[in-house]
């Protein structure tokens, strides 16, 4: 099946990690959320490039 998304649920992520985890690594912690922050602002202003890149390893893995 091929689509574009249109009526469908935008995706949530969580991510959750113990509590001792979150106060000892709080650089962790920074660094995952400015990369997910990155992600976001990249598939928002490159649509088109990074249905490419999902394709790309999509069919990658397939072949794997």
């Amino acid at each position: 099946m091929v689509t574009d998304g249109e009526g469908l649920i935008k995706a949530i992520i969580a991510v959750a990690v113990r509590e001792d985890f979150y106060r000892e690594n709080q650089d962790v912690i920074s660094r995952f959320m400015k990369s997910q922050e990155e992600i976001a602002a990249f598939i928002k202003d490159n649509e088109e490039e990074a249905l490419k890149i999902v394709a790309w390893s999509w069919i990658w893995r397939r072949k794997r």
